[in-house]
């Protein structure tokens, strides 16, 4: 099988899950598109922008919260954040806001969702950088992983 990637490499990140067709569901309305292939214990999202090859590895074992802290996509401007927003909404998602928010020395406008087996997303854009502060983050709960 030849792959052709639409710039010179692409992430690949690989999740354990309990559900499968609940993880496909709420990748389906994150990435805005459908897995391909699926199988009883697989699936794959291969995903154009950002570039990412997603799979979802069906596990009978208790999923605990892993040294990864989260997970991001990193958005251009506040109102593609917006639209991702509305986007995540429309398909059944509630997204937490955190908008005009000081994280990482930064000012962003952030929206965070968390697959059924725990793993936050994080769809961001920075604002303004840097923001002088005494700490990494604001209250944020997620920040700065």
């Amino acid at each position: 099988m030849t792959t052709t990637f639409a710039s010179t490499a692409r992430v690949h990140l690989a999740l354990a899950t309990n559900d499968l067709d609940a993880s496909m569901d709420f990748y389906r309305a994150l990435f805005d598109q459908a897995p391909d292939p699926v199988h009883h214990d697989y699936a794959r999202f291969v995903v154009a922008n950002p570039p990412l090859q997603l799979s979802l590895n069906v596990t009978d074992a208790p999923l605990a919260r892993s040294a990864v802290h989260h997970m991001g996509v990193q958005l251009a401007d506040a109102d593609q954040v917006a639209a991702a927003i509305d986007r995540l909404k429309s398909r059944g998602l509630e997204p937490r806001l955190e908008l005009g928010t000081d994280c990482c020395y930064s000012k962003q406008d952030k929206a965070w969702v968390t697959d059924p087996d725990g793993h936050e997303w994080e769809i961001y854009t920075i604002l303004s950088d840097p923001v002088v502060a005494d700490t990494a983050c604001g209250d944020a709960p997620g920040c700065c992983g």
